[in-house]
């Protein structure tokens, strides 16, 4: 990390220990079940659910984490997350029994090409998200109903990362990806590593796969469906637009880009302030999301907001 970001990181948990954000803290912990109950409901408008169990729920959540993800880049509302998921699953099958279909990447970028909004996509992204949805589906293919929680799909995805790197990626991809895969191999071989860190670093290391994909999945399974209370504390928070914007007018941080690399000292000096604020949950955070998505526009309506007498732009902004 910087200097600057070392300094900023001491001054807020600094602030942190003398109470200076306990309002905060409380008000967004306030909004969290709200928010994971705002996020069930979008997973619902698409057939998932807990109810699907853990195996099943892998390949729909995936693929549905990708869509939301796009959508600030996109222009996608709810409604229309919900039509691209299902124009895919028209063409392909239900990725809950018919996931041995996503595991030629050829013709998932087909399908890619007949969706309405997927398909504005650059030839590149649509190629290596194909292939990303693939390796998903081999695994599962591969391992079945053996995938029956996080440990065993993060042991899973890593082998199978591993083993198959000359498969996986061409040579500008591996290009990409070798940070990743040497964090990940790194990781795996610690004595201290906790199994929401090797998948994270397994699902990053798919081609096409950044951090607001990873750790969108990684919320909506872990924490929105199957609730994984040991599993929380490892999280990292989606950074998006909706989660930028309030983040930076609340004065959590004085800049966060709407998407920025996993290896990134923006990226880190969030995630650390997030633990920082909820240690057992840093995910709280993600709350957010439904601030950004309801009150916290490019045009505020901070008098609604439920953040107002904790947010240094309502405090200061003229009336």
């Amino acid at each position: 990390m910087s200097l600057r970001t070392v300094e900023y990181l001491g001054r807020v948990k600094l602030l942190a220990r003398e109470g200076y954000f306990d309002s905060l803290i409380a008000e967004i912990r306030s909004l969290d079940d709200a928010a994971v109950e705002y996020f069930s409901k979008r997973l619902s408008k698409v057939g998932i659910s807990e109810k699907r169990g853990f195996f099943k729920s892998i390949l729909p959540t995936f693929i549905f984490s990708i869509i939301d993800s796009l959508a600030p880049y996109l222009r996608l509302t709810t409604s229309r997350i919900v039509k691209e998921y299902s124009s895919l699953v028209d063409v392909m099958g239900d990725p809950e029994e018919d996931f041995v279909n996503y595991t030629c990447a050829e013709e998932i970028e087909t399908a890619l090409d007949t969706l309405r909004w997927m398909s504005r996509l650059s030839d590149f992204k649509k190629i290596a998200l194909s292939k990303a949805i693939s390796v998903i589906s081999e695994v599962l293919y591969s391992k079945g109903s053996m995938l029956s929680n996080i440990q065993s799909l993060a042991d899973a995805l890593s082998k199978k990362i591993l083993d198959d790197l000359s498969t996986i990626y061409n040579y500008f991809e591996i290009k990409k990806k070798t940070l990743i895969i040497g964090l990940l191999l790194k990781t795996k071989c610690s004595g201290n590593r906790s199994h929401i860190d090797v998948l994270r670093l397994s699902l990053l290391a798919l081609p096409g796969i950044d951090q607001r994909i990873t750790n969108l999945f990684l919320y909506y399974l872990t924490k929105v469906l199957f609730k994984d209370e040991a599993s929380l504390s490892s999280l990292h928070v989606p950074i998006d637009p909706h989660v930028a914007r309030p983040a930076i007018r609340v004065g959590i941080v004085s800049k966060l880009p709407s998407n920025p690399r996993y290896a990134s000292n923006r990226y880190r000096e969030f995630q650390t302030i997030a633990k920082v604020l909820f240690p057992d949950d840093p995910t709280a955070l993600y709350t957010l999301k439904l601030v950004g998505l309801k009150f916290c526009k490019h045009k505020p309506a901070c008098d609604l907001c439920p953040l107002f007498f904790n947010c240094d732009y309502a405090l200061t902004s003229p009336e």
